[in-house]
């Protein structure tokens, strides 16, 4: 008999455990890592920790080379050649090198680089929040999801009777199930010949509570069933308060 209690136990948390494709923590998980709005605060943290660092940072020095006044003519670069009263002139031309650095005001640069730093940190909590609030509306959907299932088995009626309703229910009720429906006990029958008696239950349950679950009684067990009122049933399938002893 245990070993049908701990089958039964097993079968639920299947029930329970497979309802769902992913878990609510690998689903925490893809969001963290794909989600595009929490990608797109990466990239503005990782452009303000770059400017950050930036801001600080000298600008490279300028280097120039070229000619200056120099001439078309290459034959005039050279000294030689005669005006027209016959003089010798220079060679005309130039080749000019130029370098410039510029000095930046340090005060300024640190301004710019702790206000990119206080702009990455306002993003940083910006992204917390929205991963606080995606987290909630995930956890929010997974109870929904969770709640909305609802199953049932058939079984011998002694896991409503004696040591066996502390066994499996104390169990369930853990896990927040509440009975929906029941048929208590009633012949099983089938058409085998040298068929055994067996007395079965029915028991319907889910992760919601309901407020008017249907019980159904048997004045003989081997008839029909009738519908009697009930407010909750117990694992005894009584219509009473919760007991497991």
């Amino acid at each position: 008999m245990k070993k049908i209690i701990l089958i039964l136990i097993m079968t639920c948390a299947g029930f329970l455990t497979n309802a769902q494709t992913k878990s609510l923590n690998e689903i925490l998980n893809e969001i963290q890592a794909a989600n595009p709005a929490l990608k797109m605060y990466d990239a503005d943290i990782r452009s303000m920790d770059e400017a950050a660092k930036g801001a600080r940072s000298w600008m490279p020095p300028e280097f120039g080379a070229g000619f200056w006044m120099t001439p078309y003519n290459p034959k005039m670069w050279k000294a030689g050649m005669k005006d027209m009263d016959g003089k010798q002139e220079p060679g005309m031309g130039q080749f000019m090198l130029s370098a410039q650095q510029m000095f930046p005001n340090k005060q300024r640069q640190n301004a710019e680089a702790k206000y990119m730093e206080a702009m990455s940190s306002v993003e940083k909590e910006r992204k917390q929040a929205t991963i606080n609030d995606l987290f909630a509306e995930a956890n929010v959907t997974e109870i929904k999801q969770r709640r909305a299932i609802r199953c049932g088995f058939v079984s011998t009626n002694s896991i409503t009777q004696g040591e066996q309703v502390g066994v499996l229910w104390a169990w369930m009720m853990a896990q927040g199930i509440h009975i929906r429906f029941a048929h208590r006990t009633f012949q099983w029958s089938n058409d085998a010949p040298g068929k055994a008696a067996v007395h079965c239950v029915i028991v319907g349950f889910g992760m919601e509570d309901v407020k008017a679950p249907r019980l159904f009684e048997y004045d003989n067990i081997k008839g029909a069933a009738h519908e009697i009122a009930a407010k909750n049933i117990n694992p005894y399938l009584v219509d009473a308060p919760d007991c497991l002893r």
